[in-house]
């Protein structure tokens, strides 16, 4: 019975990875494809990326409205994987012939909301699998979202528009079904003389958009599947180590910090808080470099359409590998020192990035590869470090990622304002302070982790102990 629960356990680990690294290829297709999103809107940067925040709004609802349900409903998890990724293909498809902002903005809430359904109860179904050894599972499941973030430059590459120089007519307000200007410099920044002015060819970005949607279409197949056999929820049933099973626990206990983290209410609250604006920072910082670093290179270092999307597709390929290479680590290193390490290294290049990226195209290759590799798992190390402090229930889960909700709305707004009034110089300026921002919060977080510990030393842990006795655990 155990080896056919491990094989049930691996095998919905490797179908989770591939559901998360949908979502990847969907929430980021809009990355490599902002710069034609903004010209066949007729719009700048600011509002465009106020339109991208409509993922992010979309996502906390997703994630609120999912966390209750899901520790209320856990046996329907597959269900609402499969519709979640469904309709979130359905969202994606539309988002590039939506004929004004507000009707992108309102498709990208919608697909938001899929998204924040989707790990909710993605990554339920692997606590609930994997518990006390969650740590190196949860880096292989979001190992996914940097692959999927990694291809999907290379899939829209084919169908961007092409930057072509061109002496514009007389009128300003020239525009054709498929011309649109282009200027590198912001009006804000300088004269109109001084601007470098393009036309953007033959953009066909709905080809991208529908090979992209296509995908979650299959993948939520095989969570129909998973719902209708209903092996899997044997394993979530199957849960004596959580205390109390979420069938039987009230409203006020799912949302009470004290029942997540088994301490006082002013730690746990504390913690909780903290723990809401590391999520803040480090989802806000995805956004920004990756929505930004392939416009950044084009505006201010003048690279090619296609070496654009080459920096953009290293950046995350390497986002990726951070992320492989942590699910690696977190077998051997302690946690509590792996999130010190990503968290600080990351620092020191965003610093680097500061004073050598603004006018050299090698240092922003040089400097930006490894700011993806130390950013890329960050996620799952928080959340795996949050695991040995707090009882990942659906509620805690769903508290965390609406903090990140948030930071990618805040982060794109500012991103979007600094970009149009300051010029991209600015992009360095925001990934450094949420650098600085994240590194402190981490020192809080490592100081209160020393003085109240972790939930697995308090008294429970034996009944801890006794479910994991015949599993290699994670280091701590």
């Amino acid at each position: 019975m155990a080896k056919n629960k491990g094989g049930i356990r691996d095998q919905q680990l490797s179908v989770l990875y591939r559901v998360v690294k949908t979502a990847g290829l969907i929430t980021e297709i809009t990355g490599p494809t902002l710069q034609d999103l903004k010209l066949r809107a007729d719009t700048n940067y600011e509002n465009i990326a106020r339109v991208l925040s409509g993922q992010d709004v979309g996502f906390f609802i997703g994630s609120a409205t999912a966390g209750i349900v899901v520790d209320k409903l856990v046996n329907y998890c597959d269900a609402f994987l499969g519709l979640s990724l469904s309709f979130a293909a359905l969202a994606v498809t539309a988002i590039p012939w939506a004929p004004s902002l507000e009707l992108i903005w309102v498709l990208l809430v919608f697909q938001g909301i899929c998204g924040g359904m989707i790990n909710i109860a993605g990554q339920r179904i692997l606590i609930l699998m994997w518990r006390k050894r969650s740590a190196s599972p949860l880096h292989a499941l979001h190992m996914g979202f940097g692959i999927g973030s990694f291809i999907v430059p290379l899939i829209a590459n084919p169908f961007m528009a092409d930057r072509v120089p061109m002496a514009l007519p007389n009128s300003t307000n020239f525009t054709d079904a498929n011309y649109s200007n282009f200027t590198t410099t912001p009006p804000e920044a300088g004269g109109e003389n001084d601007m470098d002015k393009y036309v953007l060819v033959n953009s066909r970005i709905e080809y991208a958009y529908a090979i992209t949607a296509s995908i979650p279409f299959v993948v939520a197949c095989v969570f129909y599947y998973y719902q209708c056999d209903g092996k899997s929820r044997n394993i979530y049933r199957s849960n004596p180590d959580e205390g109390k099973s979420e069938k039987t626990k009230s409203l006020k206990e799912i949302i009470n910090p004290t029942s997540c983290t088994g301490g006082g209410c002013l730690s746990g609250t504390l913690l909780f808080l903290l723990l809401f604006f590391f999520f803040f920072n480090i989802e806000g910082l995805e956004r920004t470099a990756g929505k930004f670093i392939r416009v950044y290179a084009i505006d201010q270092l003048k690279f090619s359409k296609d070496d654009g999307t080459y920096i953009n597709t290293v950046f995350w390929a390497l986002f990726s590998v951070g992320r492989f290479s942590g699910f690696i680590a977190a077998n051997w290193v302690p946690i509590r020192i792996l999130l010190v390490i990503e968290v600080f290294v990351q620092l020191i290049f965003a610093g680097l990035l500061n004073i050598f990226a603004d006018d050299s195209k090698l240092m922003l290759w040089v400097f930006s590869t490894p700011l993806g590799f130390f950013l890329g798992p960050l996620f799952p190390t928080g959340v795996g470090w949050a695991n040995h402090h707090v009882e990942m229930t659906g509620f805690a889960i769903t508290f965390l990622l609406c903090g990140a909700a948030l930071g990618g709305v805040s982060y794109t707004w500012i991103i979007g304002y600094l970009y149009d009034t300051y010029g991209p110089i600015s992009f360095l300026f925001q990934i450094l302070t949420g650098c600085v921002i994240l590194s402190l919060i981490t020192i809080l977080l490592s100081i209160l982790s020393k003085i109240k510990g972790t939930r697995y030393d308090n008294k429970n842990v034996t009944s801890e102990n006794s479910a994991e006795k015949n599993a290699s655990e994670t280091k701590f």
